[in-house]
C-alpha cells in the first residue's frame, strides 16, 4: 500500500542543491575505488553529470541582491549575524534574507524570529568577491592543501596546508593573482582522513549502531525511504552510510552489508554515484558532494524510520541504548549551529559548525591522497574515532525536536550535509528520498 508525504512546504530546498577509511581500530582497510569506473547494475547507465547548487551559490545570489553581502551566520548567542560591506544596509536586505532561510527550510516563524534580532557585521568583501579570488586560487590544485574554503564568518578565503612550505606557496600564487592579502588566510591544518569502529544487534533497524561489510566496520547513518513524484512512499526502504564503507568507492558492486556483523544481513548496495570532473572540481582530480551510498533493505528486516540511537551522553560503541530519537525535518547547518552525532565507535559528541561549504581533498587512514575531492563539506569539531565513519549527523532545535542535517565521513568532524546526499541519489537514478519525516524533495 502506498502511503503519501506531507507535500512541499515553504521552507523546502527547491532551489537550492547541494577522511574516514573504514577501520575496526586496529585493522585499518584502504579502500581499493577505481575513481570514475564503469556503472553497475542498478544506476543509471549513462546519466551526465549533474552540477549541484551549494550554499555559496546562494551567499553569491545574494550578494548580487543585496549590495555588500559578505555571508550569514549563526553566532555563539544564537543570533543571525549578516555580514554587510555596509552594516547600514542591514535593514533593505531582510526581503532577501527571509527568501534565503525560506529555501534553507527555516522559514515562518523561525526567519521572523532570527530576523528580528539579526545583527549587522561590517566585511571587508562581498561574498561574489571572495567566490570570484577562491576559483582563481583553486582553478589548478594547490600543492600540499587540505581544505579549501570561502569563509562567511571571517570574511576571508581560507586555504588549508600540510606545512609551511606549502603554505607560502599558495601565498605566492595569491599575490600573483591579485587576491588582497586581508581577503585570504593560509593555514596549517593536517589533511582530513576517512574513518572507519551501538556494537549488538539491534532491531529495528535504527540509524547511529555498527555495521559490517567487506569495506570494514562503520556506522549505519540513516534510514531512507523513496518517494515518487508525487510524493508517494514506493514501499522501498534503505539504509545509508559512507560511500568508502564499501568495497568500491563510486561503483555500485551490490554487495550486502550487516548489522552488527556479516552474520546478520540487511540491506545490499543498490546506489553509488561515480565521481566526475563537476564545475570547481580542480584540474586532474574527480570530485563529488557527498561521501555516500544507497543500500536497499531486505524484506525480512524490520526498520524503524526515522530514528537514530539515542545513547544519552554516552561515549564510546558500548553505551547502552536508552531510546531512539525521531527526525522531524532534513535541514542544511548553517555555522554556528550546534549538531551531534552517534557513532559506534565514539557514541554521542556535539559541536558547533565552524565551516560550511569546504572543499576536501579525501585521504585515507594511511594518509595517502585518494584522488578525490570532495565539495562543499561541512566540519564542526565533534569528537570521533575509526568506525564512526556514516554516522548520522543532526540539529538538536529543543528537548524533543531534531533534524538531519548530514552524514559524517571524515575527522575533524566532517560530514557531508544531507541535502547533497540525497541530491546527488536524485540525480543518479531520478526518484526521491528522504530520511526524515519532512523532506528536501517530497
Amino acid at each position: 500500500m502506498k502511503h503519501q508525504r506531507s507535500v512541499l512546504r515553504a521552507g523546502t530546498l527547491a532551489a537550492l542543491l547541494t577522511a574516514a577509511g573504514c577501520t575496526d581500530g586496529s585493522d585499518p582497510v584502504r579502500p581499493d575505488a577505481q575513481p570514475g569506473a564503469g556503472r553497475a547494475q542498478g544506476q543509471a547507465a549513462g546519466r551526465a553529470a549533474v552540477q549541484a547548487r551549494t550554499l555559496d551559490d546562494d551567499f553569491v545570489e545574494l550578494a548580487r541582491e543585496v549590495p555588500g553581502f559578505g555571508g550569514l551566520y549563526v553566532g555563539a548567542d544564537g543570533v543571525l549575524n549578516v555580514v554587510l560591506t555596509d552594516p547600514a544596509g542591514a535593514p533593505g536586505a531582510r526581503g532577501a534574507l527571509a527568501s534565503h532561510l525560506a529555501r534553507h527550510g527555516r522559514g515562518g516563524a523561525e526567519a521572523a524570529s532570527l530576523l528580528a534580532g539579526m545583527r549587522a557585521v561590517r566585511g571587508r568583501h562581498d561574498f561574489a568577491q571572495l567566490r570570484g579570488w577562491y576559483r582563481q586560487l583553486t582553478r589548478e590544485p594547490l600543492r600540499g592543501a587540505t581544505l579549501g574554503d570561502v569563509d562567511e564568518a571571517r570574511n576571508r578565503v581560507v586555504i588549508g596546508v600540510r606545512d609551511a612550505g606549502a603554505a607560502q606557496a599558495v601565498r605566492d600564487r595569491a599575490a600573483a593573482l591579485g587576491v588582497p592579502s586581508d581577503a585570504i588566510s593560509v593555514e596549517v591544518v593536517a589533511e582530513t582522513r576517512m574513518e572507519a569502529r551501538l556494537i549488538d544487534v539491534v532491531r529495528p533497524i535504527v540509524g547511529g549502531t555498527q555495521i559490517s561489510s567487506v569495506g570494514g566496520i562503520c556506522t549505519l547513518g540513516w534510514n531512507a525511504r523513496q518517494y515518487d513524484a508525487l510524493g508517494y512512499w514506493t514501499g522501498r526502504r534503505f539504509i545509508i552510510t559512507n560511500a568508502h564503507c564499501t568495497d568500491a568507492f563510486g561503483v555500485v558492486t551490490g554487495h550486502s552489508v550487516g548489522q552488527p556483523d556479516m552474520n546478520s544481513p540487511i540491506a545490499s548496495e543498490v546506489l553509488d554515484p561515480a565521481p566526475s570532473a563537476l564545475a570547481g572540481c580542480p584540474a586532474g582530480r574527480l570530485c563529488r558532494y557527498s561521501d555516500a551510498a544507497l543500500f536497499e533493505v531486505f524484506g525480512s528486516q524490520s526498520v524503524n524510520f526515522p530514528q537514530i540511537a539515542n545513547v544519552g551522553s554516552g561515549t564510546s560503541g558500548t553505551a547502552g541504548i536508552i531510546g531512539t530519537w525521531a527526525m522531524d525535518e532534513e535541514r542544511i547547518a548553517y555555522v554556528g549551529d550546534e549538531v551531534g552525532k552517534v557513532g559506534r565507535t565514539t557514541g554521542y559528541s556535539k559541536s558547533l559548525v565552524d565551516r560550511t561549504c569546504v572543499d576536501i581533498p579525501q585521504y585515507d587512514p594511511y594518509g595517502y591522497d585518494t584522488g578525490r575531492t570532495l565539495l562543499c563539506q561541512a566540519q564542526a569539531g565533534y569528537t570521533s574515532g575509526g568506525g564512526d565513519s556514516g554516522s548520522p549527523v543532526y540539529l538538536r532545535v529543543n528537548s524533543t525536536t531534531r533534524y538531519a542535517v548530514g552524514i559524517h565521513w571524515g575527522s575533524g568532524g566532517t560530514f557531508s550535509q544531507i541535502y547533497h546526499v540525497l541530491r546527488e541519489f536524485r540525480d543518479t537514478d531520478g526518484w526521491n528520498y528522504s530520511v526524515a519525516d519532512q523532506g528536501f524533495f517530497h
